[in-house]
């Protein structure tokens, strides 16, 4: 993960999604969210945030290749940035528009979970904190 490439996790996964774990720089996590998350995916994308942020660190789930996202997806999320009454993980999420944007903004997401266009976007705001 240090030299900032995607690696393949080796998850049960349903066929509509794919999950990397990658860097920006030399110590910002970033799962990259690819097809459909939903009740299907839920299990291998809160194994994929612990896999990225073992220590409770700050992550940035890039949803931009995500083409849904249900409310299963969304309270995985909220539960991963801590909103669930025990703060585990800083989360940031990147998502620059279409469907699922429109879902997270219907949602109100943003309240609770910073939302930015981009994953530089997103690591700047982190690493201010």
């Amino acid at each position: 993960m240090k030299d900032g490439r995607a690696k393949p996790i080796e998850l049960e996964m349903p066929d509509a999604l794919r999950l990397r774990i990658g860097a920006l720089g030399e110590r910002m996590p970033v799962l990259f969210v690819e097809g459909e998350l939903d009740l299907a995916g839920v299990d291998a994308v809160e194994q994929a945030l612990h896999e990225a942020t073992p220590h409770g660190a700050a992550v940035i789930v890039d949803l931009t290749a995500c083409s849904f996202i249900d409310s299963t997806g969304i309270a995985t999320l909220l539960r991963a940035g801590g909103h669930n009454g025990s703060a585990r993980t800083t989360l940031a999420i990147a998502c620059d528009g279409g469907q699922v944007a429109r879902t997270l903004e219907l949602t109100d997401v943003g309240r609770l979970v910073p939302i930015f266009r981009t994953c530089e976007d997103a690591a700047r705001a982190l690493e201010a904190d």
